[in-house]
């Protein structure tokens, strides 16, 4: 079974096993990835009791079931990530973990397909019942991913078949359900969606795009809710009486934090807002239909796992109000609603949206996987309609947002991520809800298929990341196919030169689209050291600004057509500049400030690099230069910048995904200018 290319379509993506990462800042964070994060989370997973709670509902082992009801999902996202990683870097211990895995799940899953161990082990002759706060099909939707991802890179069906018996059972169980019943967090919608392309069988798409149409339609949700509420309420009390009959004591892990949030700040009333969010159904997306939204709202995970799965439903039935109301929010979220890392989700407690422009950087939340379920959204945007500025946000959250949840020595998370702190946020080993972790690992063994993708005779390169990869095109001379290799040399994030080298058998005839940031004021291009001509693919005046007010250009793409020789070799050029970035005015914590960004990457102040600045009330010098300067010693090898104070004092920023990689420290994204 191979993945069906959907029917809308306009560009193709890669395999990302048939991409492979050369020397470079990805190599090496994937390696990191591969080598020591994949293996740490498991032993994480395993002391926490996470993995054991399959074991004891499969009867492998007695004891007592740990963690909070959506725990499951932490291993299954787990095995996701270990069988992607296991695609293009085969480890026969990482092998043996994941078979492992599979021979657990085939004891705890019941006979008919059902697999969730808090029912399971608390409440065996419950299921179904409280869809909108626990999270039965988002576990599951994570536990059938992991098998497609598990067969992609094995071509075993040991565990597709095993996911696919859980697919089943929910397509029986919910095919003609009301809007009640759609999860109260979005994800089994993706996963019936990618079971759909593996197995071409219609019954995964219609009960997606059941999920999806119900959602928002129920009008007696907030008394479906408060029920709900009372009957979660009523089932940890029931829990807490079998742990004193049973004299369970629940033990804490050394070397484990519990409390995600970390930072207290809230916004003035956030508790009274978080109560409307919920009970209006906001929280959950279910406030009305997809089409009636006018702006992304509620929890940003949930939202992006949601639009993530719309999107791809677009990309089967090509129903146009469909994808007109996803490009209406996306526009939205980037314009109004995003900050400048690409973190989405400004308000904690609801882990969400907050109002247009209420983009505070102190108590904002930015999860880590909103980050990541944003550059999921992207992607399929950018197959739909192949405009560049998708391709512009993934890169910006690649380097940003997504990347600071992860230290550098891939052991230690963030499970918020703001842009400004007192000295009171660090890293932490684990946490109670270990979400992000995984979800890193899964985004870092998918990168490749970020990088290229292909439309007809046409190549495509989206990201500039050092890799190499195979093409089969057609020669519109010739008319025949022909096999192109692709070797990409890329100096990024640090410097903006890459050079892409064609090897093939004899010449061929394609367009080679290369798409241009929106940080570039201008560019240089050559083949063989000469210059060539090119075309705009769309132009770039007229394309929607994706960070307004904040960088000078919008991102485009240009296409170069022309016979190819074999050993060609094609060289862009993006100069670096230092960029001096404006709020928008509307954004009242940042009037008077300015964020300062080179190449992809936003850059911030740590004390720990500045001990003899009041960080509270440093202020950078604008009509001073700033200097930039690679230091291989410093944080692993990152370029950084030199600015002055108005007192004249060195001012050192570093990259914004790098803080918090020695020690506690106070940080600023957004400074205060000598103008303010």
């Amino acid at each position: 079974m191979i993945p069906q290319i959907s029917s809308y379509q306009k560009n193709s993506e890669l395999p990302y096993r048939n991409v492979e990462l050369k020397k470079g800042f990805w190599k090496d964070r994937n390696r990191t990835n591969q080598e020591i994060s994949i293996f740490y989370q498991w032993d994480q997973l395993e002391k926490a009791g996470s993995v054991d709670n399959f074991r004891i509902v499969g009867n492998l082992k007695k004891g007592f079931r740990k963690g909070f009801f959506y725990c499951d999902s932490d291993v299954h996202k787990w095995a996701d990530a270990a069988s992607i990683i296991l695609a293009s870097h085969y480890d026969g211990k990482l092998n043996d973990i994941i078979d492992e895995y599979i021979a657990i799940m085939e004891h705890a899953q019941l006979p008919d397909g059902y697999l969730y161990t808090y029912n399971q082990f608390h409440f065996p002759d419950r299921r179904w019942a409280n869809i909108q706060i626990e999270h039965e099909l988002y576990c599951l939707g994570h536990f059938i991913e992991a098998g497609i991802s598990h067969f992609q890179a094995t071509h075993s069906k040991k565990l597709l078949d095993i996911v696919s018996k859980s697919a089943d059972l929910i397509v029986d169980s919910f095919q003609n359900c009301s809007p009640l019943m759609t999860p109260g967090h979005p994800e089994i919608e993706i996963a019936l969606l990618k079971l759909y392309q593996i197995t071409q069988n219609k019954k995964y798409l219609n009960m997606a795009q059941h999920f999806i149409e119900q959602r928002g339609k129920s009008h007696n949700f907030i008394f479906n809710l408060v029920k709900q509420n009372f009957d979660q309420n009523r089932r940890n009390k029931l829990i807490e009486i079998q742990k004193n009959e049973l004299n369970f004591v629940e033990k804490q892990y050394h070397g484990f934090d519990f409390n995600e949030m970390a930072q207290k700040k809230e916004p003035f009333a956030m508790a009274f807002r978080s109560l409307v969010s919920f009970l209006s159904g906001k929280y959950f997306q279910q406030h009305k239909p997809l089409r009636k939204w006018k702006s992304p709202v509620g929890h940003s995970v949930r939202f992006g796992y949601f639009v993530t799965a719309a999107t791809k439903l677009y990309l089967e039935n090509g129903d146009s109000t469909l994808l007109s109301t996803l490009e209406r929010l996306w526009d939205k979220m980037v314009s109004r609603r995003m900050y400048i890392t690409g973190g989405v989700g400004s308000l904690p407690i609801i882990e969400g949206f907050g109002r247009d422009y209420e983009l505070n950087n102190s108590y904002a939340y930015c999860e880590t996987c909103a980050a990541i379920a944003s550059i999921f959204w992207s992607w399929e945007m950018a197959l739909a309609t192949s405009e560049p500025k998708y391709h512009d946000l993934i890169e910006r959250q690649l380097y940003n947002a997504a990347s600071v949840g992860i230290s550098l020595d891939g052991t230690k998370y963030l499970y918020r991520n703001i842009l400004e702190s007192e000295g009171h946020f660090e890293r932490k080993p684990w946490f109670d809800t270990p979400c992000c972790p995984s979800n890193i690992s899964r985004l870092w063994g998918h990168l490749g298929k970020y990088i290229y993708s292909s439309s007809n005779n046409s190549i495509w390169v989206n990201q500039y990341i050092e890799s190499e990869t195979r093409f089969k095109l057609n020669d519109s001379k010739e008319g025949k196919m022909q096999e192109v290799k692709i070797q990409m040399a890329s100096q990024f994030p640090w410097g903006g030169k890459s050079n892409i080298q064609f090897r093939m058998a004899s010449s061929h005839e394609f367009n080679l689209i290369l798409r241009i940031p929106s940080w570039v004021e201008h560019f240089e291009l050559k083949c063989n050291d000469s210059s060539i001509p090119y075309t705009l693919l769309n132009n770039p005046s007229s394309n929607s600004q994706i960070f307004p007010d904040r960088l000078l250009h919008n991102s485009y793409y240009i296409n170069v057509l022309r016979t190819w020789q074999p050993d060609d070799v094609i060289s862009i050029n993006f100069p670096m500049k230092v960029q001096i970035n404006y709020s928008n005015p509307k954004v009242r914590s940042n009037n008077h400030k300015i964020a300062l960004s080179r190449g992809p990457l936003i850059y911030c102040l740590e004390d720990i690099d500045n001990l003899n600045e009041d960080m509270s009330n440093v202020k950078v010098d604008l009509n001073e230069p700033i200097q930039i300067e690679f230091n291989d010693s410093l944080l692993k090898g990152v370029t950084t910048l030199q600015a002055r104070s108005n007192k004249s004092t060195p001012l050192n920023f570093v990259p914004y995904f790098t803080w918090l990689n020695r020690k506690k420290s106070k940080m600023q994204v957004w400074i205060r200018t000598n103008n303010s």
